[in-house]
């Protein structure tokens, strides 16, 4: 229910414009000066002032500059509705920053129509944001970016707009691995202020891959974080996730800053560990440290990568065993198809696109999808 703000030394005039907008389903809240409106300010913020001008000791025109002027209250639609009908009068009113102008009498239907006009323009644009997918590690080297550019690929390939954000400090493996030869964004990037993180000022960074799939180069220079405020990783995750059916960040083993906001804001989260004790330990930790962020269930996602085609592997059960959680998705052996898509800059589910590799990361996509 929006609340209007009614300014008027003449308490019959509140009572009469208080008694339609009510009937409307407006919330009412009457002042009958200027001054006692400006206190009324400092504590509610209405969504709507309707202000008479011709008022003792503060006029209109002054209370609407003071709304103006302060912060709290500046955006707020202020209507103008005055016995006063001379053109320079109405030229004062919006000088003095009203949104609208309207003479007495008014007929009910008119004010009415006036407040919601000013109300609907005013209301906040409801922003759409895409699914936000961070993948994380267990430990280095278990092959998070891997599997987030391959997802990526897939996903993009498949039809959603796909954006994959590359949060590690190294910024050189996903770009590797696609065959992007720009790693890192240009430094003057870091200079922009959070604020002023828009989509225009973003969308000239972006290298963008055949399956079309976009990605944001790494944010860190000279593998530092230092430079990099949380503030500024913020608006750039939110920002990226309004450009996308589906963000997905490749946040890697060593958490940057503005972590605490991406599993927050996270859809899914896709844990990659390895069959190795070190890496599945490191994992059961991980697990439980995700669980203090609301990522459990559903949310979370376990990956298990086989490197080797090894007797010494644990097998899916003992692994879930060690890790006290369910594992989704087991990665097959496939050295050779790896490294052969490292080389040559074209992620495993291009270079193969039959594989078990690529069955098993479309069984990632649609868990993500899910």
């Amino acid at each position: 229910m929006a609340k209007i703000l009614i300014v008027d030394d003449d308490p019959k005039a509140v009572k009469l414009m208080g008694y339609i907008l009510h009937k409307e389903g407006y919330e009412i809240i009457p002042a009958l000066s200027g001054k006692e409106a400006l206190e009324i300010l400092r504590k509610e913020k209405p969504d709507l002032i309707i202000l008479d001008i011709m008022m003792p000791e503060m006029d209109g025109y002054e209370v609407c500059r003071r709304i103006r002027a302060n912060p709290d209250t500046a955006k707020v639609p202020v209507i103008m509705l005055t016995a006063k009908a001379m053109l320079e009068d109405k030229i004062a009113g919006f000088e003095a920053g009203a949104d609208d102008y309207v003479t007495k009498p008014v007929l009910p239907a008119e004010l009415t129509a006036r407040v919601k006009v000013l109300l609907s323009r005013a209301a906040p644009v409801e922003v759409t944001r895409g699914k936000l997918i961070t993948f994380v590690g267990a430990k280095g080297g278990v092959g998070v970016t891997s599997v987030a550019v391959n997802v990526g690929v897939m996903l993009a390939k498949e039809g959603p707009s796909t954006i994959l954000l590359d949060l590690q400090p190294y910024g050189l493996a996903v770009a590797n691995q696609l065959g992007f030869t720009i790693a890192r964004v240009d430094p003057s990037f870091l200079r922009v202020k959070p604020e002023d993180l828009t989509e225009a000022a973003v969308e000239s960074f972006f290298n963008l891959h055949p399956t079309g799939l976009r990605v944001f180069p790494s944010i860190y220079p000279d593998f530092s974080t230092e430079e990099v405020s949380p503030e500024f990783v913020e608006k750039l995750v939110y920002t990226l996730s309004t450009m996308a059916d589906y963000l997905l960040i490749d946040a890697g083993t060593r958490f940057t800053k503005g972590i605490d906001y991406i599993l927050r804001e996270s859809s899914k989260v896709v844990m990659v560990a390895e069959s190795d004790p070190l890496a599945l330990r490191m994992g059961a930790s991980l697990i439980k440290e995700l669980e203090k962020f609301g990522i459990r269930g559903i949310k979370l996602i376990v990956v298990l990568v086989n490197r080797t085609r090894s007797q010494m592997a644990f097998t899916k059960l003992e692994a879930e065993e060690i890790l006290k959680h369910s594992i989704q998705v087991v990665i097959p052996p496939a050295p050779e198809l790896f490294h052969q898509a490292e080389k040559e800059g074209i992620p495993a589910v291009l270079l193969g696109p039959g594989s078990l590799v690529s069955d098993q990361i479309k069984a990632i996509v649609q868990l993500i999808k899910q």
